[in-house]
């Protein structure tokens, strides 16, 4: 009997993370890595371009040989990106037996972990799972959602962010401040900062935090309109 995916958002920043593997997919997983900060090695006997000017950027770690279970040593996750079946069943044993979350790229039974098709808007990231059976689908969702999902969810996530720790401050109340910022969001925050209504959005943050909500709101407007322009 399979199971559901328990769905998690993992924090890799400086986080030690393996690939093994030097072409193309691998660079691509390798990217996704890289922007969640996590810190990459690379196991390959050789390496696309684009991976060759990543270590010459010293983005990334490299070592140029075949995969060893020792290069699993100290590492939080692997994925295995090659096109050598034995490799990959030799990544995929060696994670089990060092109880180290894997993923064999396109062999779903040979992973504990999968990447997501995902869309960014800031700290906002939703992402789509298809649990390994068809990522050409979950690639089609997440274009579907790029197009309902804006950058006001980005820039309302990041006033409700620096919004919290004012509230916060003000009541120990977790229900009453849940009350407060799904009130704001009810309300129509997103809207009104995706069509720059940054007066009505100031008011609103003054009512829910207090004054102080008046500088973030501020600052904010002033970040967005910088981000648009550039």
């Amino acid at each position: 009997m399979s199971h559901a995916c328990f769905p998690v958002s993992l924090l890799l920043d400086n986080r030690p993370c393996l690939v093994v593997g030097g072409g193309r997919v691998a660079a691509r997983k390798i990217a996704a890595l890289l922007e969640a900060g996590a810190r990459v090695t690379v196991v390959a006997p050789e390496l696309a371009p684009s991976l060759l000017s990543l270590e010459q950027e010293q983005k990334i770690t490299c070592c140029r040989r075949g995969f060893i279970p020792a290069d699993l040593n100290g590492m939080l996750l692997v994925i295995a990106a090659t096109d050598d079946a034995l490799v990959q069943q030799q990544v995929f044993q060696a994670a089990e037996e060092k109880n180290i979350l894997v993923n064999v790229a396109d062999v779903p039974s040979r992973c504990s972990f999968f990447m997501p098709a995902v869309v960014r808007r800031g700290p906002v990231s939703v992402a789509v799972s298809t649990g390994g059976a068809s990522p050409a689908l979950a690639a089609h969702i997440r274009r579907e959602l790029e197009k309902m999902i804006g950058p006001q969810y980005g820039f309302a996530a990041e006033l409700l962010g620096k919004l919290r720790p004012v509230v916060l401050q003000e009541s120990a109340d977790c229900d009453r401040n849940h009350r407060l910022f799904a009130g704001l969001l009810a309300c129509g925050l997103v809207e009104k900062i995706a069509g720059n209504q940054w007066e009505q959005v100031r008011e609103m943050a003054v009512a829910a935090a207090g004054e102080e909500a008046a500088v973030i709101v501020a600052a904010l407007s002033q970040e967005t309109a910088e981000r648009k322009s550039g």
